[in-house]
């Protein structure tokens, strides 16, 4: 019997520039690129009352460049009654074609020893190795490679036409629900290719006192699957409200922090809010916002992100500030890549006493005597973006509360498309 429609775990999707403040620069790069996408684990469980995370779980995106390689591995997975696995394997590969005919993605996974619900289902070696190929003639997905060796259900040896299951071969189980074997979701369209594969699909449908498991419970044994996506390129963002680095026990890393995902975010906002951020005689800021969003399609990527912080004192009222903002954005389109500084500035900026009128030029450089360099609306242009971060104080002279070397950051916003 064949299952109509399968749930399938998919864990896969779905140069120089110059810019300044208010202005734009461009790099150009041609022809289409392809991202590479992979997954692979031994087990998943969750429903019944059971939640137990991927196993030798390894992820492959976000790159466009080949020589890609991951694996994960553990000696044996036991989940009281519900499973028990031997060693299992994972792993995901990127790579180019010979002579750059194209490009290849991989994910697998091999299992051995498989006992499900107190050995209700049984199997020797469970393998499954699912490839995705983009050349000039176009996506080609392939499930060769598989294996399912000597597998049992309630002891008795599971009679199939071939060695492998036809792709979501389904087999009932009196009392408990169901089993999917060799369940695949494959997805074909002119700009992408994805084959997600779970080698064995437990679906509890019915609670069993006597086997101790509850309806709703979900297992997924051996999943790998593989993809390739023809982006405009990668995104990368990334927003804070503040950070110190180098200040030993005072140190924090980003806080309010909000990435932007690679795929981007279907051009939908996300945000990250915080409020009255605090390090005694250090920093001070009474609310922070940092806000995002994405979109990545085959031609083109566009992406905006900024932090905005207001009520902010540093070293007890050396310098001060009613709201700072960092603001980003960029786009690439027909293989052009732009980058902007948006940013709104400052109000009411007030460095060592002295009010800065007006709204400070981008990389604004001020020494602090006894204390450091001070850095305004820094603008920092990376290998493959922009970053601005409103405030940026590098201490020189420990004092202050803070050694030397100590770096601290306020709003803080940077994209790259790669």
């Amino acid at each position: 019997m064949r299952g109509t429609r399968v749930a399938v775990l998919v864990a896969v999707i779905a140069g120089s520039v110059f810019v300044g403040h208010g202005s734009a620069g461009a790099v150009v790069r041609s022809g289409p690129r392809y991202m590479y996408a992979g997954h692979g684990y031994g087990t998943y469980i969750a429903g019944g009352g059971v939640k137990v995370g991927k196993t030798a779980n390894v992820v492959m995106w976000c790159r466009t460049k080949p020589g890609i390689h991951h694996s994960n591995s553990v000696g044996s997975v036991q989940v009281p009654g519900v499973l028990q696995v031997g060693e299992v394997v994972s792993q995901v590969d990127g790579t180019s074609l010979a002579k750059g005919a194209g490009k290849k993605a991989v994910g697998s996974v091999n299992l051995q020893n498989l006992s499900l619900i107190g050995g209700l289902v049984t199997v020797d070696q469970l393998k499954a190795i699912s490839t995705t190929v983009h050349t000039a003639s176009g996506f080609a997905l392939s499930d060769a490679g598989a294996v399912f060796s000597n597998i049992s259900v309630a002891g008795q040896p599971l009679p199939l036409p071939t060695q492998i299951p036809d792709p979501n071969t389904r087999v009932d189980l009196p009392g408990v629900g169901y089993v999917v074997l060799n369940e695949q979701t494959r997805i074909s369209s002119p700009t992408r290719a994805v084959l997600a594969i779970n080698l064995l699909h437990l679906h509890v449908t019915l609670d069993n006192p006597v086997l101790g498991i509850k309806k709703g419970l979900n297992v997924v044994v051996g999943h790998a699957s593989s993809g390739l996506v023809q982006v405009g390129g990668p995104l990368g963002g990334t927003a804070y409200t503040s950070s110190l680095n180098g200040a030993g026990l005072l140190s924090a890393g980003p806080a309010g922090a909000l990435y932007l995902p690679c795929a981007g975010t279907d051009g939908k906002t996300r945000s990250n809010n915080v409020g009255s951020l605090g390090v005694p005689g250090v920093l001070s800021i009474a609310t922070g916002s940092n806000v995002g969003k994405g979109a990545v399609g085959p031609q083109q990527v566009v992406g905006d992100i900024q932090s905005t912080a207001q009520g902010v004192r540093l070293l007890a009222g050396m310098i001060t500030a009613d709201a700072v903002n960092a603001h980003v954005h960029a786009v690439r389109k027909n293989g052009t890549r732009t980058f902007s500084d948006l940013s709104t500035g400052f109000v009411n900026l007030v460095v060592n006493g002295q009010a800065v009128g007006g709204d400070a030029p981008p990389n604004t450089k001020m020494e602090i005597p006894g204390v450091g360099t001070l850095w305004l609306h820094h603008v920092v242009h990376t290998k493959h973006g922009l970053r601005v971060t409103m405030i940026e104080l590098k201490v020189l002279q420990a004092g202050n509360g803070l050694p030397a070397g100590a770096n601290l950051r306020v709003a803080s916003a940077q994209l790259s498309i790669y």
